[in-house]
């Protein structure tokens, strides 16, 4: 490995890293009426500078990888599209902002790709951003505040505003963790993923601690050094992944997301039965062992605040009837709209400002127009029904290339990619983040790479 793959296997490091920190200079807002609105904004973040600089320096790199043909037909058939939908795009200009969000989580996917890339050390890196973020998580939430910084991209959240992300609970408003990320919902998501990439090191230390027994007979163990310091390190390695464990399902209970809980449900299943289908030595009984510790730390933390957790998982109180309301709404908008351009679509990231130009002007708060939650109608909505098989048959060709490469690696991050990738899916259903925010796209893409890359 030559210096400069050497420099950028650690850039990329940092990048996913640092993925979740909004530092960024936002260089145009659509508006709303004089209300400038978040979605599809045009914004140069500071992680945006480092990936074009890795993507620069791999031009360097003679031995480049592709990535996979069928994938890469399908991303060529979704850029074409995009870029056809500015022609009839209820406002152009939008779309242009928009496709920068696209163009970063593409090269991102692709640099995954790169045989400089090592898969281990990219998760390692995203694991101790994914810490990081729960630990922060876990601050706001005691605290009950969270100051705005804005060299680091952080809002001020207080639970007493409007329209900050709250649990109501016995007559109290609960703030919920956000990290440096602009929604609890996407912490959630970013947390789920984080779990299971925690759980692919574990089966990781626990196959070297099977190798090592066979090298080091129990009696060994005892007797010689090297064989005790062998078994200390793998103790420890076991005990901080349990602590990371601990740490992550803490922040992903705090951030109240039932999409993020439910994503979650789904990679863990899809873990388990992987691990099944592979007849991966005592897999299902380190599964079982890592479900029991997350029961108990759950059961902690509920018993710590059940009403706000009671609040969560019924439809009862006002801000679930509140959210319904809502969720209804952005269904009826993305209906209509569909009905108006049912082929061509309103444009890649327009539907916030179609539903303002073309269904209502008259919503009391531009807080009130919001993207559909669901990214696979989402994608119908801008970019016709067209466009939005041509993204589901993407997802469709990641997950079936994530499932090639289980079945032909047989490797934990295989595995973990899968469950991971079917977490994100299942999450698709009920947001919109990974669709429209670049942390949530680069999440989407950066999960694609990890699970379509060649780990032969």
């Amino acid at each position: 490995m030559s210096k400069l793959e050497r420099i950028l296997a650690l850039g990329l490091g940092m990048y996913v890293a640092l993925l979740p920190w909004q530092t960024r200079l936002i260089l145009a807002q659509p508006k709303l009426g004089a209300q400038p609105v978040e979605y599809s904004a045009l914004s140069l973040y500071a992680t945006d500078i480092l990936l074009l600089a890795i993507a620069f320096g791999t031009l360097f790199i003679h031995k480049r990888v592709r990535g996979s043909k069928n994938l890469w037909t399908a991303i060529v058939a979704l850029v074409i599209i995009v870029g056809c939908s500015a022609i009839f795009a209820n406002r152009a200009e939008v779309v242009l902002y928009s496709v920068r969000t696209l163009f970063m989580a593409v090269m991102l996917w692709w640099l995954v790709q790169q045989p400089w890339v090592h898969l281990r050390f990219l998760l390692v890196c995203f694991l101790g951003g994914a810490v990081l973020q729960a630990l922060f998580g876990i601050g706001q939430f005691l605290v009950q505040s969270s100051p705005a910084f804005s060299w680091l991209g952080l809002a001020m959240h207080d639970p007493a505003a409007s329209g900050t992300a709250v649990v109501e609970a016995s007559g109290m408003r609960l703030l919920r963790a956000y990290g440096s990320l602009p929604h609890p919902n996407i912490l959630g998501g970013y947390l789920s993923v984080a779990l299971l990439v925690a759980f692919g090191f574990y089966l990781r230390a626990y196959d070297e601690v099977r190798a090592g027994f066979s090298r080091w007979t129990r009696e060994n163990v005892r007797r010689h050094v090297e064989g005790r310091q062998w078994y200390v390190r793998q103790a420890w390695r076991i005990a901080a992944l349990l602590a990371v464990l601990t740490i992550l399902t803490v922040g992903l209970l705090l951030t109240f997301s039932r999409s993020a809980w439910l994503g979650f449900g789904t990679g863990w299943l899809v873990v388990l039965i992987s691990l099944l289908v592979l007849k991966w030595p005592w897999g299902w009984q380190l599964w079982a062992k890592w479900t029991f510790f997350m029961g108990v730390i759950a059961t902690f933390v509920v018993l710590a605040v059940p009403s706000a957790f009671t609040a969560r998982t019924t439809i009862e109180g006002r801000l679930e009837q509140q959210s319904i309301s809502v969720r209804q709404q952005l269904l009826t908008d993305a209906y209509d709209l569909i009905k108006l351009e049912p082929l061509r679509g309103v444009g890649y990231g327009n539907m916030v400002v179609a539903v303002y130009d073309r269904l209502n002007r008259a919503r009391p708060s531009v807080f009130d127009y919001q993207p559909v939650h669901n990214i696979y109608l989402l994608s119908i909505v801008e970019l016709g029904v067209l466009g939005g098989l041509v993204v589901l048959a993407l997802l469709l060709l990641a997950l079936r290339t994530s499932l090639v490469q289980f079945f032909r690696t047989k490797n934990w991050i295989a595995v973990i990619g899968l469950a991971s990738l079917s977490c994100l899916l299942v999450i698709g259903l009920f947001d919109h983040y990974l669709w429209t925010l670049p942390v949530g796209a680069g999440l989407l893409w950066l999960v694609i790479g990890v699970s379509s890359r060649d780990i032969t």
